[in-house]
């Protein structure tokens, strides 16, 4: 029982986040523009697949967010840069290093977007241990891992009741499931004999569940900079400053 209430309330206050004027007014555009990189991917294959139009025009894989420095990945990297500017921001103003230990842990996922980190450090642990390159990126990953497992460790109560840096949580489990568990699973489940629709399916979830989850973040860290620095509250959870001020003016008169 005790677990079900915390759970709930954790639950409770991530939602309190999410339903902040800016997160919704910004959901809108960054829904729109990864279903726009969705439908793109999808027409890049009928275009391929179905009208051959790769005989007269061979780049289409740059559309499709499955592609290493395709469109999708270079949308899902500059939003991971507009995510970490934001979240510096909002520590520096705060000084929440909470919220900078986050603004790291994204730098780290930008990092590894661009450079393929864990995709070569499998590839240098499979050639010298000779192991699957697929073990060996689970293993590259566990740096990342131990990271996120120390700023949660150290997070305050207070922390640990603040929707926004449940929502972080919560939004960079979701990256590490989609970018390292569904990769591990999707080659594992995928060989030489499965279907093309079958590849194309298990593809489009992975890394449209990446590209989803780093839009969310990006949208959330942009919500939180403008509950921060624009108003000077912490989103979802304290009054505006102005607010706040004009109330203790108001009981200090009613006391005087």
């Amino acid at each position: 029982m005790l677990v079900f209430r915390r759970c709930h309330g954790v639950l409770l206050r991530t939602l309190r986040f999410l339903q902040t004027p800016p997160f919704g007014q910004l959901a809108i555009p960054f829904g729109l523009l990864v279903t726009g990189l969705i439908g793109l991917h999808v027409a890049a294959l009928i275009a391929e697949h179905v009208f051959a139009v790769t005989a007269i025009w061979p780049s289409l894989d740059a559309w499709k967010i499955t592609m290493d420095r395709g469109l999708g990945e270079l949308c899902e990297t500059a939003m991971l840069v507009v995510t970490v500017v934001s979240l510096w921001q909002v520590a520096k103003a705060q000084g929440d290093r909470t919220i900078a230990s986050f603004a790291v842990l994204f730098a780290w996922i930008a990092a590894d977007n661009i450079l393929s980190l864990h995709e070569q450090v499998g590839d240098q642990l499979a050639s010298l241990l000779s192991i699957d390159s697929r073990v060996g990126e689970v293993v590259g990953f566990l740096p990342f891992l131990a990271l996120f497992l120390v700023v949660i460790s150290r997070m305050t109560a207070a922390d640990q009741r603040k929707g926004a840096n449940l929502f972080f949580v919560a939004a960079i489990a979701a990256v590490g499931g989609f970018a390292v568990v569904i990769d591990f699973l999707h080659g594992a489940v995928i060989g030489p004999a499965s279907s093309l629709a079958f590849k194309g399916i298990v593809s489009l979830v992975e890394d449209g569940g990446e590209l989803l989850s780093i839009a969310a973040i990006c949208c959330g860290a942009l919500s939180l900079r403008h509950a921060v620095v624009t108003q000077g509250a912490f989103a979802g959870e304290a009054m505006p400053a102005a607010a706040a001020a004009g109330e203790v003016f108001a009981r200090s008169s009613a006391n005087g």
